[in-house]
C-alpha cells in the first residue's frame, strides 16, 4: 500500500500558524484519502462502511457518505464537510490561500506569455524532425530563414551533397539543398510573437501560407497551411547552436 502524501510548507503572510497548520493538515488528508478514492472508489467505501467493526468504531453510514461527497466536491467541499468539522475563521483563511495560489498561478502563465512574446526569433532552430536547422534573420523588418545543417546531408544513392529535386520550378532542382529559404519574408502580425508569411516544404517542393510564432524563449512554431488556412501542419523548432 502507498504511504500517505505529506506536505510541507511555510506559513503563507498574514495567516496565523495555528490556522495554517490546521490548513496542510486538512488538505493532507483530504488529498491522501481521495487520491485513493479516486483509485478505487468501491473499495474505499467498503473501507470505511461496509464492515460491521469498522461502522462500531465511529464510521456510520451517515458520515461516509459525507467523506465521499466531501471527495468528490474537491478540497473545499472536504474543509467545509461535517467529516472534519467546521472551525470559524479557519473558512475565511483557506479562501484567502486559496486565491492567492490561484493568482500565482496566473502571473507565472502571464510571465512565460510575456517572455515568450518578448524573445527574438533570430538565430539558428532545429527543426520538429531533427533532420535540419534553419537560421532566421532580420530582412528588411521581416523574418527570413535558410536550411544551414542537414543530419544527413549527402544523398545515399549519389552519395553527393543533397539537392532540391523535388522542387515544383524544374529550373531549381539542381540548387543545393543547404542553403534554400524556408521561411520566407515573414512579417510581424497582430499577435505579439507571431510572424505570417510563406514556408518552403523541400520534401515536397511547395510553398506554402504560414507563420512563425514563439511559444517560449527557445521555442517556436512554424506552421504551413492550404485552402486559406483550412488544412495546416505545423512543428515545433527548439533553438540550437
Amino acid at each position: 500500500m502507498p504511504q500517505p502524501v505529506r506536505f510541507r510548507g511555510s506559513s503563507p503572510a498574514r495567516l496565523p500558524p495555528a490556522d495554517t497548520a490546521i490548513i496542510l493538515r486538512r488538505f493532507e488528508r483530504w488529498f491522501n484519502r481521495c487520491d485513493e478514492s479516486n483509485l478505487n472508489r468501491t473499495g474505499l467505501h467498503s473501507r470505511h462502511c461496509g464492515n460491521a467493526a469498522l461502522s462500531n468504531a465511529g464510521c456510520s453510514r451517515k458520515k461516509c457518505a459525507l467523506r465521499q461527497e466531501a471527495c468528490n466536491a474537491g478540497l473545499l467541499g472536504y474543509l467545509l464537510s461535517a467529516d472534519v468539522g467546521f472551525y470559524p475563521g479557519i473558512v475565511m483563511n483557506c479562501l484567502r490561500l486559496a486565491s492567492a495560489l490561484v493568482l500565482c498561478a496566473l502571473g507565472l502563465t502571464a510571465i512565460m506569455v510575456a517572455s515568450a512574446q518578448a524573445a527574438e526569433p533570430f538565430g539558428t532552430w532545429l527543426t520538429g524532425d531533427k533532420k535540419g536547422k534553419v537560421k532566421i534573420v532580420n530582412c528588411s523588418g521581416a523574418i527570413c530563414g535558410a536550411l544551414v545543417w542537414l543530419k544527413e546531408p549527402n544523398d545515399p544513392e549519389t552519395k553527393k551533397p543533397k539537392v532540391d529535386s523535388h522542387n515544383v520550378d524544374a529550373s531549381k532542382r539542381g540548387r543545393p539543398l543547404i542553403g534554400i529559404p524556408i521561411v520566407l519574408n515573414m512579417r510581424p502580425s497582430d499577435t505579439p510573437g507571431r510572424w505570417d508569411g510563406q514556408v518552403y516544404n523541400a520534401e515536397d517542393g511547395n510553398t506554402y501560407t504560414g507563420s512563425f510564432t514563439m511559444t517560449g524563449a527557445n521555442t517556436a512554431t512554424l506552421k504551413g497551411c492550404v485552402l486559406g488556412g483550412l488544412i495546416c501542419k505545423s512543428q515545433t523548432w527548439t533553438r540550437t547552436n
